[in-house]
Protein backbone atom coordinates (compact mmCIF):
# COMPACT_ATOMS: atom_id res chain seq x y z
CA UNK A 1 0.00 0.00 0.00
CA UNK A 2 1.22 3.64 -0.78
CA UNK A 3 0.14 6.99 0.40
CA UNK A 4 -1.23 9.69 -1.84
CA UNK A 5 2.56 11.21 -2.08
CA UNK A 6 3.38 7.39 -3.46
CA UNK A 7 5.91 6.89 -0.13
CA UNK A 8 4.91 3.43 1.04
CA UNK A 9 3.56 2.36 4.80
CA UNK A 10 6.13 0.67 6.88
CA UNK A 11 6.29 -0.65 10.44
CA UNK A 12 9.23 -2.36 12.70
CA UNK A 13 8.84 -6.05 13.09
CA UNK A 14 10.06 -7.91 15.98
CA UNK A 15 13.85 -7.92 14.56
CA UNK A 16 13.45 -4.24 14.71
CA UNK A 17 13.80 -4.14 11.14
CA UNK A 18 11.10 -2.21 8.75
CA UNK A 19 8.90 -3.87 6.28
CA UNK A 20 6.15 -2.68 4.70
CA UNK A 21 2.27 -2.39 6.06
CA UNK A 22 0.41 -4.97 4.09
CA UNK A 23 -3.34 -4.56 3.19
CA UNK A 24 -6.31 -6.55 2.58
CA UNK A 25 -7.74 -7.50 -0.85
CA UNK A 26 -9.99 -4.37 -0.54
CA UNK A 27 -7.08 -2.11 -0.12
CA UNK A 28 -7.78 -1.72 3.65
CA UNK A 29 -5.09 -0.98 6.36
CA UNK A 30 -5.82 -3.69 9.50
CA UNK A 31 -4.03 -3.25 12.53
CA UNK A 32 -4.58 -5.62 15.54
CA UNK A 33 -4.36 -3.68 19.44
CA UNK A 34 -2.61 -5.82 21.86
CA UNK A 35 -2.01 -5.59 25.95
CA UNK A 36 0.02 -7.10 28.25
CA UNK A 37 -1.80 -9.69 30.85
CA UNK A 38 -1.11 -9.58 34.39
CA UNK A 39 1.66 -12.44 33.18
CA UNK A 40 3.54 -10.70 30.93
CA UNK A 41 2.28 -11.86 27.85
CA UNK A 42 0.35 -9.89 24.46
CA UNK A 43 -2.92 -10.59 24.18
CA UNK A 44 -5.32 -9.28 20.99
CA UNK A 45 -7.92 -6.83 21.87
CA UNK A 46 -11.45 -8.34 20.27
CA UNK A 47 -14.71 -6.39 19.91
CA UNK A 48 -17.95 -7.24 21.46
CA UNK A 49 -20.82 -8.39 19.64
CA UNK A 50 -21.30 -5.48 17.64
CA UNK A 51 -18.43 -4.54 16.70
CA UNK A 52 -17.39 -2.18 19.43
CA UNK A 53 -14.02 -1.78 21.34
CA UNK A 54 -15.28 -1.32 25.00
CA UNK A 55 -12.72 -0.32 28.27
CA UNK A 56 -13.50 -0.38 31.54
CA UNK A 57 -12.57 1.50 34.60
CA UNK A 58 -10.95 0.25 37.84
CA UNK A 59 -13.24 -0.11 41.04
CA UNK A 60 -10.88 2.35 42.24
CA UNK A 61 -11.57 4.86 39.30
CA UNK A 62 -15.43 4.84 40.26
CA UNK A 63 -17.39 6.22 43.17
CA UNK A 64 -19.65 3.61 45.24
CA UNK A 65 -22.26 3.39 42.69
CA UNK A 66 -20.18 2.81 39.71
CA UNK A 67 -19.91 6.62 38.34
CA UNK A 68 -16.47 7.22 36.97
CA UNK A 69 -14.75 9.40 39.88
CA UNK A 70 -13.55 12.56 38.42
CA UNK A 71 -12.75 14.24 42.38
CA UNK A 72 -15.46 15.59 42.87
CA UNK A 73 -15.86 14.56 45.79
CA UNK A 74 -17.28 17.20 48.79
CA UNK A 75 -15.34 17.10 52.00
CA UNK A 76 -17.07 16.85 55.44
CA UNK A 77 -14.37 16.29 57.31
CA UNK A 78 -10.47 17.38 56.82
CA UNK A 79 -8.06 16.78 59.69
CA UNK A 80 -4.65 16.48 61.02
CA UNK A 81 -2.69 16.73 64.24
CA UNK A 82 0.03 18.77 64.10
CA UNK A 83 -0.83 21.22 67.01
CA UNK A 84 -3.21 19.21 69.15
CA UNK A 85 -6.05 17.10 69.16
CA UNK A 86 -8.65 19.94 69.21
CA UNK A 87 -11.60 19.44 71.48
CA UNK A 88 -13.94 21.82 68.95
CA UNK A 89 -13.41 19.15 66.43
CA UNK A 90 -12.97 16.21 68.47
CA UNK A 91 -14.76 14.61 71.32
CA UNK A 92 -12.36 12.84 73.23
CA UNK A 93 -13.21 9.95 75.43
CA UNK A 94 -10.49 8.04 78.23
CA UNK A 95 -12.04 5.57 80.63
CA UNK A 96 -11.58 4.96 83.35
CA UNK A 97 -10.91 8.58 84.44
CA UNK A 98 -8.46 7.94 86.95
CA UNK A 99 -6.24 5.59 84.37
CA UNK A 100 -3.44 6.25 82.48
CA UNK A 101 -5.11 6.33 79.68
CA UNK A 102 -4.71 9.32 77.07
CA UNK A 103 -4.94 11.01 73.75
CA UNK A 104 -2.21 13.40 72.97
CA UNK A 105 -0.77 14.94 69.74
CA UNK A 106 3.10 13.49 69.13
CA UNK A 107 5.06 13.68 66.03
CA UNK A 108 2.13 15.32 64.34
CA UNK A 109 -0.02 12.06 65.29
CA UNK A 110 -3.24 11.96 67.43
CA UNK A 111 -1.99 9.25 69.84
CA UNK A 112 -4.67 7.02 71.62
CA UNK A 113 -2.92 5.09 73.85
CA UNK A 114 -5.05 2.68 76.68
CA UNK A 115 -2.54 3.07 79.78
CA UNK A 116 -1.69 0.43 82.19
CA UNK A 117 -4.84 0.13 84.10
CA UNK A 118 -6.88 -2.77 83.35
CA UNK A 119 -9.36 -2.53 80.25
CA UNK A 120 -8.07 1.68 79.98
CA UNK A 121 -9.90 2.44 76.74
CA UNK A 122 -9.35 5.94 74.65
CA UNK A 123 -11.34 6.67 71.90
CA UNK A 124 -11.72 10.43 69.74
CA UNK A 125 -15.31 11.00 67.53
CA UNK A 126 -15.08 14.31 65.19
CA UNK A 127 -17.83 16.50 65.94
CA UNK A 128 -18.47 17.00 61.72
CA UNK A 129 -20.26 14.04 60.85
CA UNK A 130 -21.03 12.57 57.20
CA UNK A 131 -24.86 12.53 56.72
CA UNK A 132 -25.73 9.56 54.13
CA UNK A 133 -26.79 11.62 50.91
CA UNK A 134 -29.00 8.68 48.88
CA UNK A 135 -28.17 7.95 45.87
CA UNK A 136 -24.69 9.04 46.75
CA UNK A 137 -21.71 7.35 47.94
CA UNK A 138 -19.66 7.57 51.40
CA UNK A 139 -15.95 7.83 51.54
CA UNK A 140 -13.60 7.66 54.21
CA UNK A 141 -10.14 7.88 54.75
CA UNK A 142 -7.43 7.77 57.13
CA UNK A 143 -3.68 6.29 57.87
CA UNK A 144 -2.92 4.25 61.23
CA UNK A 145 -0.51 2.71 63.54
CA UNK A 146 -0.89 -0.12 65.47
CA UNK A 147 2.26 -0.24 68.61
CA UNK A 148 0.78 -3.08 70.47
CA UNK A 149 1.74 -6.56 72.31
CA UNK A 150 0.27 -8.87 70.15
CA UNK A 151 0.19 -11.32 73.10
CA UNK A 152 -2.21 -9.73 75.13
CA UNK A 153 -5.68 -9.45 74.79
CA UNK A 154 -6.86 -6.01 72.95
CA UNK A 155 -9.16 -4.50 70.53
CA UNK A 156 -8.88 -1.59 68.07
CA UNK A 157 -11.18 -0.10 65.41
CA UNK A 158 -10.56 3.39 63.10
CA UNK A 159 -12.93 4.54 60.59
CA UNK A 160 -16.36 5.81 60.08
CA UNK A 161 -19.31 5.13 62.57
CA UNK A 162 -19.45 4.72 66.42
CA UNK A 163 -16.83 2.50 67.48
CA UNK A 164 -19.16 -0.42 69.64
CA UNK A 165 -22.52 0.52 68.05
CA UNK A 166 -22.65 1.08 64.47
CA UNK A 167 -20.27 1.95 61.45
CA UNK A 168 -17.53 0.26 59.14
CA UNK A 169 -14.44 -0.29 60.21
CA UNK A 170 -10.67 -1.49 60.14
CA UNK A 171 -10.72 -3.75 63.33
CA UNK A 172 -7.32 -4.98 64.83
CA UNK A 173 -7.38 -7.31 68.35
CA UNK A 174 -4.68 -9.73 69.50
CA UNK A 175 -5.86 -12.35 66.78
CA UNK A 176 -5.17 -10.90 63.74
CA UNK A 177 -6.47 -7.81 61.78
CA UNK A 178 -10.51 -7.66 59.87
CA UNK A 179 -12.75 -5.73 58.50
CA UNK A 180 -16.01 -4.94 60.71
CA UNK A 181 -19.44 -4.30 59.76
CA UNK A 182 -20.99 -2.84 62.99
CA UNK A 183 -24.54 -2.74 63.67
CA UNK A 184 -27.75 -3.08 65.71
CA UNK A 185 -29.60 -4.51 62.65
CA UNK A 186 -29.93 -7.92 63.67
CA UNK A 187 -27.72 -10.23 61.07
CA UNK A 188 -25.95 -7.22 59.81
CA UNK A 189 -23.06 -7.71 62.33
CA UNK A 190 -19.95 -8.72 60.38
CA UNK A 191 -16.58 -9.45 60.92
CA UNK A 192 -14.01 -10.73 58.07
CA UNK A 193 -10.32 -12.23 59.57
CA UNK A 194 -7.82 -11.20 57.07
CA UNK A 195 -6.94 -14.47 56.03
CA UNK A 196 -10.62 -13.98 54.51
CA UNK A 197 -10.69 -11.10 52.50
CA UNK A 198 -11.09 -11.00 48.58
CA UNK A 199 -6.87 -9.96 49.01
CA UNK A 200 -5.31 -11.20 52.03
CA UNK A 201 -2.57 -8.59 52.11
CA UNK A 202 0.10 -10.87 52.93
CA UNK A 203 2.65 -10.85 50.12
CA UNK A 204 1.27 -14.72 48.67
CA UNK A 205 0.53 -16.08 45.56
CA UNK A 206 -2.97 -15.36 46.06
CA UNK A 207 -2.47 -11.66 46.85
CA UNK A 208 -2.18 -8.80 44.33
CA UNK A 209 -0.64 -6.62 46.91
CA UNK A 210 2.96 -7.18 49.29
CA UNK A 211 2.42 -7.96 52.68
CA UNK A 212 1.18 -5.27 54.64
CA UNK A 213 2.92 -4.78 58.09
CA UNK A 214 -0.02 -3.03 60.37
CA UNK A 215 2.99 -1.87 63.05
CA UNK A 216 3.75 0.84 60.53
CA UNK A 217 1.96 3.51 58.91
CA UNK A 218 -0.68 2.82 55.85
CA UNK A 219 -3.39 4.52 54.17
CA UNK A 220 -6.92 2.83 54.26
CA UNK A 221 -9.94 3.63 52.50
CA UNK A 222 -14.04 2.79 52.69
CA UNK A 223 -16.05 3.84 50.59
CA UNK A 224 -19.89 2.57 50.28
CA UNK A 225 -23.32 2.44 48.63
CA UNK A 226 -25.79 2.54 51.24
CA UNK A 227 -29.16 2.93 49.38
CA UNK A 228 -29.64 0.95 52.51
CA UNK A 229 -28.11 -2.77 50.79
CA UNK A 230 -25.45 -1.24 49.06
CA UNK A 231 -22.15 -3.15 48.73
CA UNK A 232 -18.73 -1.78 51.07
CA UNK A 233 -15.64 -1.68 49.63
CA UNK A 234 -12.58 -1.79 52.13
CA UNK A 235 -9.29 -0.91 50.65
CA UNK A 236 -5.43 -0.47 51.14
CA UNK A 237 -2.83 1.76 49.33
CA UNK A 238 -0.52 -0.83 47.63
CA UNK A 239 2.53 0.65 48.85
CA UNK A 240 4.48 -0.50 45.59
CA UNK A 241 2.45 1.77 43.83
CA UNK A 242 0.99 4.55 45.94
CA UNK A 243 -2.78 3.37 44.69
CA UNK A 244 -5.68 2.26 46.55
CA UNK A 245 -6.27 -1.48 46.14
CA UNK A 246 -9.82 -2.96 47.22
CA UNK A 247 -8.93 -5.71 49.87
CA UNK A 248 -12.32 -6.37 50.38
CA UNK A 249 -15.88 -5.68 49.59
CA UNK A 250 -19.09 -6.93 51.67
CA UNK A 251 -22.07 -7.52 50.26
CA UNK A 252 -25.36 -7.42 51.26
CA UNK A 253 -27.62 -6.75 48.54
CA UNK A 254 -30.10 -9.41 47.88
CA UNK A 255 -29.64 -10.99 51.40
CA UNK A 256 -31.73 -9.13 53.57
CA UNK A 257 -34.64 -7.54 54.23
CA UNK A 258 -33.56 -4.87 56.68
CA UNK A 259 -31.06 -1.92 56.04
CA UNK A 260 -27.59 -2.99 57.39
CA UNK A 261 -27.03 0.73 59.16
CA UNK A 262 -30.24 1.82 61.55
CA UNK A 263 -29.36 5.75 61.05
CA UNK A 264 -26.38 6.77 57.85
CA UNK A 265 -25.47 9.78 59.98
CA UNK A 266 -21.67 8.87 61.31
CA UNK A 267 -18.51 10.56 62.68
CA UNK A 268 -15.10 9.60 62.17
CA UNK A 269 -14.15 7.72 65.47
CA UNK A 270 -10.95 5.46 66.15
CA UNK A 271 -10.30 3.74 70.19
CA UNK A 272 -8.28 1.34 71.42
CA UNK A 273 -8.76 -0.80 74.65
CA UNK A 274 -7.02 -2.56 76.79
CA UNK A 275 -7.89 -6.10 78.27
CA UNK A 276 -7.85 -7.09 82.19
CA UNK A 277 -4.11 -7.12 81.70
CA UNK A 278 -2.13 -4.32 82.37
CA UNK A 279 -0.15 -4.03 78.77
CA UNK A 280 -0.24 -0.06 77.22
CA UNK A 281 -1.64 -0.61 73.66
CA UNK A 282 -1.32 2.30 71.11
CA UNK A 283 -3.02 3.22 68.15
CA UNK A 284 -1.96 6.54 65.99
CA UNK A 285 -3.22 8.16 63.00
CA UNK A 286 -1.56 11.39 61.34
CA UNK A 287 -4.91 11.97 59.36
CA UNK A 288 -8.26 11.96 58.60
CA UNK A 289 -11.01 12.28 55.96
CA UNK A 290 -14.86 12.03 55.49
CA UNK A 291 -16.49 12.66 51.36
CA UNK A 292 -19.54 13.38 49.74
CA UNK A 293 -19.25 11.36 46.50
CA UNK A 294 -20.47 14.43 44.42
CA UNK A 295 -21.94 18.12 45.01
CA UNK A 296 -23.62 18.62 48.67
CA UNK A 297 -26.78 20.14 49.05
CA UNK A 298 -28.51 19.94 52.18
CA UNK A 299 -32.02 18.79 51.64
CA UNK A 300 -33.26 18.74 55.27
CA UNK A 301 -36.65 20.98 56.84
CA UNK A 302 -36.16 24.74 56.65
CA UNK A 303 -37.26 26.81 59.84
CA UNK A 304 -36.64 29.63 61.42
CA UNK A 305 -37.81 31.17 65.33
CA UNK A 306 -37.76 34.96 65.80
CA UNK A 307 -37.93 36.96 68.95
CA UNK A 308 -37.73 40.64 70.67
CA UNK A 309 -36.31 41.77 74.04
CA UNK A 310 -35.87 45.08 75.47
CA UNK A 311 -32.63 45.25 76.77
CA UNK A 312 -30.40 48.06 78.80
CA UNK A 313 -27.19 48.48 79.59
CA UNK A 314 -27.79 47.47 83.07
CA UNK A 315 -29.37 44.08 81.71
CA UNK A 316 -25.69 43.02 80.92
CA UNK A 317 -25.22 40.08 77.96
CA UNK A 318 -29.22 39.14 77.89
CA UNK A 319 -30.31 36.11 75.59
CA UNK A 320 -32.66 36.60 73.26
CA UNK A 321 -33.03 33.43 71.65
CA UNK A 322 -31.64 30.13 72.06
CA UNK A 323 -32.02 26.57 69.88
CA UNK A 324 -31.90 23.63 70.74
CA UNK A 325 -31.01 20.38 68.54
CA UNK A 326 -32.84 17.69 71.20
CA UNK A 327 -30.92 14.73 71.56
CA UNK A 328 -34.26 12.23 71.88
CA UNK A 329 -37.47 13.12 69.46
CA UNK A 330 -40.71 12.77 70.28
CA UNK A 331 -42.24 9.61 68.33
CA UNK A 332 -38.69 8.36 67.27
CA UNK A 333 -37.23 5.16 69.26
CA UNK A 334 -33.63 6.02 67.83
CA UNK A 335 -31.26 8.61 69.04
CA UNK A 336 -31.22 11.56 67.31
CA UNK A 337 -27.50 12.09 65.16
CA UNK A 338 -28.78 14.49 62.64
CA UNK A 339 -27.32 17.99 62.50
CA UNK A 340 -28.92 21.38 62.47
CA UNK A 341 -27.08 24.06 60.61
CA UNK A 342 -28.07 27.94 60.85
CA UNK A 343 -28.49 29.62 57.46
CA UNK A 344 -29.42 33.47 58.18
CA UNK A 345 -29.48 35.93 60.54
CA UNK A 346 -31.67 38.70 60.39
CA UNK A 347 -31.00 41.47 62.98
CA UNK A 348 -32.48 45.35 64.10
CA UNK A 349 -32.11 47.13 66.57
CA UNK A 350 -34.87 49.71 67.22
CA UNK A 351 -34.73 52.90 69.78
CA UNK A 352 -32.24 53.51 72.62
CA UNK A 353 -30.57 56.47 73.52
CA UNK A 354 -29.31 58.63 70.50
CA UNK A 355 -25.75 57.34 69.24
CA UNK A 356 -26.04 54.32 71.55
CA UNK A 357 -25.15 51.24 69.98
CA UNK A 358 -25.73 46.90 71.08
CA UNK A 359 -23.75 44.14 70.40
CA UNK A 360 -24.54 40.70 68.99
CA UNK A 361 -23.23 37.54 69.97
CA UNK A 362 -24.05 34.09 68.62
CA UNK A 363 -22.30 31.31 71.12
CA UNK A 364 -22.45 27.88 71.30
CA UNK A 365 -23.63 25.91 74.73
CA UNK A 366 -23.37 28.78 77.02
CA UNK A 367 -24.44 29.00 80.34
CA UNK A 368 -27.62 30.81 80.84
CA UNK A 369 -29.78 31.70 83.55
CA UNK A 370 -33.18 29.78 83.93
CA UNK A 371 -34.15 28.64 80.04
CA UNK A 372 -37.50 27.12 79.53
CA UNK A 373 -37.16 24.79 75.81
CA UNK A 374 -40.20 24.31 74.30
CA UNK A 375 -40.32 21.93 70.67
CA UNK A 376 -40.50 23.59 67.42
CA UNK A 377 -43.49 22.13 65.77
CA UNK A 378 -44.51 19.98 68.94
CA UNK A 379 -48.14 18.55 68.76
CA UNK A 380 -46.82 15.83 71.08
CA UNK A 381 -47.49 13.05 68.86
CA UNK A 382 -45.19 12.69 66.01
CA UNK A 383 -41.82 14.50 65.07
CA UNK A 384 -41.81 17.36 62.78
CA UNK A 385 -38.21 19.16 63.71
CA UNK A 386 -35.60 18.07 66.16
CA UNK A 387 -35.26 21.57 67.57
CA UNK A 388 -36.30 23.35 70.57
CA UNK A 389 -36.82 26.76 71.24
CA UNK A 390 -36.04 28.98 74.27
CA UNK A 391 -36.94 32.89 74.78
CA UNK A 392 -37.16 32.40 78.78
CA UNK A 393 -33.54 32.31 79.47
CA UNK A 394 -32.02 35.66 80.65
CA UNK A 395 -27.71 36.00 81.48
CA UNK A 396 -25.79 34.51 79.42
CA UNK A 397 -22.24 33.48 80.22
CA UNK A 398 -19.39 30.90 79.15
CA UNK A 399 -19.56 29.39 76.30
CA UNK A 400 -17.54 29.60 72.83
CA UNK A 401 -18.54 32.71 70.88
CA UNK A 402 -18.51 32.22 67.35
CA UNK A 403 -19.87 35.57 66.24
CA UNK A 404 -19.72 39.21 67.50
CA UNK A 405 -20.96 41.97 65.66
CA UNK A 406 -22.16 45.71 66.52
CA UNK A 407 -24.62 48.03 65.43
CA UNK A 408 -25.93 51.40 65.86
CA UNK A 409 -29.85 51.94 67.22
CA UNK A 410 -32.12 52.07 64.04
CA UNK A 411 -29.95 49.49 61.88
CA UNK A 412 -30.84 46.53 60.35
CA UNK A 413 -28.55 43.77 58.86
CA UNK A 414 -29.07 40.38 57.43
CA UNK A 415 -26.11 37.86 57.42
CA UNK A 416 -26.04 35.26 55.47
CA UNK A 417 -23.93 32.11 57.85
CA UNK A 418 -23.81 29.29 54.80
CA UNK A 419 -20.09 30.21 54.57
CA UNK A 420 -19.45 29.15 58.16
CA UNK A 421 -21.46 25.63 58.05
CA UNK A 422 -17.89 24.00 58.75
CA UNK A 423 -17.86 25.55 62.41
CA UNK A 424 -21.56 26.52 63.09
CA UNK A 425 -23.85 23.54 63.56
CA UNK A 426 -25.48 21.84 65.99
CA UNK A 427 -24.64 18.41 67.16
CA UNK A 428 -27.41 16.68 69.11
CA UNK A 429 -27.74 18.15 72.67
CA UNK A 430 -25.70 21.33 71.52
CA UNK A 431 -27.37 24.91 71.88
CA UNK A 432 -26.73 27.88 69.68
CA UNK A 433 -27.61 31.25 71.98
CA UNK A 434 -27.82 34.36 70.30
CA UNK A 435 -27.62 37.51 72.78
CA UNK A 436 -26.85 41.12 73.21
CA UNK A 437 -25.62 43.84 75.12
CA UNK A 438 -26.07 47.54 74.64
CA UNK A 439 -24.54 50.79 75.77
CA UNK A 440 -28.49 52.25 75.59
CA UNK A 441 -28.64 53.36 80.02
CA UNK A 442 -32.14 54.58 80.77
CA UNK A 443 -33.95 53.77 77.74
CA UNK A 444 -34.68 50.05 76.66
CA UNK A 445 -33.62 49.02 73.53
CA UNK A 446 -35.39 46.58 71.14
CA UNK A 447 -33.28 43.59 69.81
CA UNK A 448 -34.78 41.42 67.22
CA UNK A 449 -33.36 38.49 66.24
CA UNK A 450 -34.82 35.87 62.80
CA UNK A 451 -32.65 33.09 62.75
CA UNK A 452 -33.41 30.77 59.67
CA UNK A 453 -32.07 26.76 59.63
CA UNK A 454 -31.95 24.03 57.85
CA UNK A 455 -32.46 19.96 60.37
CA UNK A 456 -30.46 18.13 58.09
CA UNK A 457 -32.76 14.57 58.70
Amino acid sequence: MTTKSGQAIEAKNDANLYVPVSCTDEGVLRSSLVATDPTGADQSLGCNAVGVLETTFTPQDKTAFGEILTGSLTPILQETFPYNVNSRIWTVTTEPATSTTQVTSTNSNAVLTTGTTATGSANITSRRRLRYRAGMGGRCRFTAVWNTDDTKAFTSSIGIGIVGTEGLFFTRTNAGMFIERKSPTPGADLKVAQAGWDDPCDGSDGSNMPEIKFNTGNVFEISYQFLGYGAVNFSIENPETGEFQIVHTLKYANTAIVPFLSNPVLPFSAQITNSATIVNQTLSLASCALFVEGMLKRTGILNSFTNTKAIELKDGNLNILSIRNNPTLIGATKTNRSQVFPKMLSLAVINGVANSSATIYLTMNATVTAPTFINLGDDGKVLTSIVATDVAGTVVADGQVLLALSMGVNMRQVIYLTDFENDLFLNPSDVLTISATTTSAGTAANVLVSLMFVEDL
